[in-house]
């Protein structure tokens, strides 16, 4: 057999130092990667947020249509720009509604908006949700909403 050289002998082995190396690339990769999926759970998190917040806003809007609608039945029909209901609380939105002009000015039928907002504040970046209704008075003296209208935030 014939002997190896040392130049030979010294490639053959293991670089002092090489795993650290190895240890340091694969350390960064997975670094890399775990911040990339801490970023896909929180983007998908605050997608749920968004969606759950749409739906608050859009019961609470509905609800403040039917709050509204039974106090405008209970009295004389109301004129066009009044507030019939609100700013009040409705779970975590607040919620306002308008009576919008209409060719039935203080007679029903009559048009209701009403809007949810995420904070009381009712500034247009709380705005969330908008609902449009027609409101009937029927001849005993129950309520009839149609010609839903769901409205997105401007």
């Amino acid at each position: 057999m014939q002997k190896l050289s040392h130049c030979a002998l010294s490639m053959l082995r293991p670089k002092k130092g090489s795993a650290l190396v190895g240890v340091i690339v694969l350390s960064t990769i997975m670094a890399i990667v775990g911040v990339g999926l801490l970023r896909v759970a929180s983007s998908a998190v605050n997608n749920e947020v968004a969606a759950l917040e749409e739906c608050q806003a859009f019961w609470a809007a509905e609800s403040g249509l039917h709050l509204a609608a039974k106090r405008c039945a209970s009295g004389s029909p109301p004129n066009a720009g009044d507030t019939v209901l609100g700013p009040i609380s409705i779970g975590t939105m607040s919620v306002i509604a308008l009576v919008l002009p209409d060719a039935h000015s203080n007679a029903f039928p009559i048009t209701l908006r009403t809007y949810a907002f995420v904070d009381p504040s009712l500034s247009a970046a709380a705005f969330r949700k908008a609902l449009k209704a027609t409101v009937l008075k029927e001849a005993g003296g129950d309520i009839n909403i149609k010609n839903w209208i769901e409205e997105e935030a401007y």
